[in-house]
């Protein structure tokens, strides 16, 4: 940016930023406002570990009652596709798939799912 009265680059800033700063030329010691748009620190904000959730189906007995089990235990997570834990169970698949979790979501269905008696494996996906 140019100062608009001596065509000057180096200019003053205030030190402490917000959305419309005056900024004073070193030159001629004009002042501008400027609307400046800083990005966020977010450096101190704690990581999300994200975990890979698995179910191994007891046998086909079990099946229909495990499916419908999950499918409500998994309702209301961000990420689940109910469509996609259907098409395993209908499939015959002894092993399902049941997609990506964040951790707060493993802490819950970890207690929820033993109170239930589903054993969901939940594998940290590396960063």
């Amino acid at each position: 940016m140019k100062c608009s009265q001596c065509g000057g680059v180096d200019f003053e800033t205030p030190a402490e930023h917000s959305a419309l700063e005056i900024w004073t030329c070193e030159g001629c010691g004009s002042e501008m406002a400027v609307h400046c748009h800083y990005l966020p620190d977010i450096s101190g904000f704690p990581k999300q570990d994200w975990f890979a959730g698995k179910f191994l189906v007891g046998g086909r007995a079990n099946a229909a009652k495990s499916y419908l089990k999950l499918k409500r235990l998994l309702n209301g997570c961000e990420r689940f596709d109910p469509s996609r834990l259907e098409k395993q169970f209908l499939s015959g698949a002894l092993e399902w798939d049941l997609g990506l979790f964040p951790d707060f979501e493993v802490e819950r269905l970890t207690s929820e799912s033993t109170a239930t008696g589903i054993q969901i494996e939940f594998d940290k996906v590396p960063e």
